[in-house]
């Protein structure tokens, strides 16, 4: 009986330690990221037929007047 009280205490014990060493490490990956720079033609102006040339789905428009 003491024996699984024990086994018990124990393995909580462990859980309990590896859950605080877990959620209480703080990362050094955070600062040897590198930043990335947005790249954009501003200069261009598109179309729609160039958005679905591309595969980009256009939104179906629905009667929506008998819904109320």
């Amino acid at each position: 009986m003491r024996i699984n009280i024990l086994k018990k205490l124990i393995f909580l014990s462990v859980i309990l330690l590896s859950l605080i060493g877990a959620c209480g490490v703080d990362s050094s990956s955070d600062s040897d990221q590198t930043s990335l720079e947005k790249i954009s033609n501003e200069s261009g102006i598109y179309t729609i037929e160039d958005f679905i040339n591309t595969g980009f789905k256009v939104n179906k428009e629905y009667d929506v007047s008998e819904l109320e």
